[in-house]
């Protein structure tokens, strides 16, 4: 299903990039110039800076009838990015583990909230069958390229209760080896949900069902003894009649 009515989704994506700023502007509001260490504060951001573009450019065409092609790439590292937010926040909670995060309702805003209507976004308004199978590893990038940032500059960050925001990060407390293995399972994790999207866009686009070819299947029709002296006899009546004919012409 998709929605073609582009200002609709200008609306709807107003709407988000707005809730974005919200949560990311609260995550500043919580911890300073910190929040840069945080990557929540980007998941937000981008999501923030993408739909506020998109809206605008929608709300400011003449053309209503115009559908605004958004990046199919972008809007799945947001959706990744965002859901690694919120499954990681709810781990974090249901275990006791420490990480800086919202609470109250910024809490329900950026981390249940905004994930559902991102989704609900590609899955309303954005076309389907454009994404491709190296997709996922793309938006893996995104968190990779945050926690080799975390790691390169712990040492060079003043504030020394978020130098490592996951703690899982901080080689020294945790053994190395632990954390290059929690970063596999995240990485693991990510691919086959980024995967689990891509497979449900194939199916919804019938990209699926034209890459399958179903086997020609020949039928072959045996006939019984009895169908056969039928058909004897039916061939054998327009000869009798041609011999009867030839011998009256003689």
């Amino acid at each position: 299903m998709q929605i073609r009515n582009s200002l609709a989704t200008a609306i709807y994506r107003m709407l988000m990039a707005i809730l974005a700023g919200f949560g990311a502007w609260m995550y500043f509001d919580s911890f300073g110039l910190s929040a840069w260490r945080i990557f929540a504060t980007y998941a937000l951001l981008m999501t923030a800076i993408y739909f506020g573009i998109l809206a605008i450019i929608g709300l400011a065409t003449k053309e209503r009838r115009k559908q605004i092609v958004s990046s199919s790439m972008i809007e799945g590292v947001l959706i990744i990015s965002l859901l690694t937010v919120s499954v990681t926040t709810f781990v974090f909670m249901i275990h006791g583990w420490q990480q800086p995060t919202l609470s109250g309702p910024a809490a329900a805003l950026s981390y249940v909230t905004l994930p559902v209507l991102v989704i609900a976004d590609w899955a309303i308004f954005m076309p389907k069958g454009r994404w491709q199978g190296i997709y996922p590893f793309y938006w893996l990038a995104v968190p990779t390229i945050y926690a080799a940032a975390i790691l390169f500059t712990a040492e060079l960050w003043l504030d020394l209760d978020l130098r490592y925001p996951l703690g899982f990060l901080d080689y020294r407390v945790y053994d190395i080896s632990r954390m290059i293995w929690t970063l596999i399972f995240y990485a693991v994790c990510i691919l086959t949900v980024g995967y689990g999207f891509y497979v449900i866009d194939a199916l919804v686009s019938g990209k699926v069902g034209k890459h399958i070819v179903l086997p020609k299947i020949k039928l072959v029709e045996v006939e019984s003894e009895e169908d056969l002296e039928v058909d004897k006899a039916k061939k054998s009546k327009p000869e009798k009649a041609k011999i009867k004919k030839t011998k009256a012409q003689g």
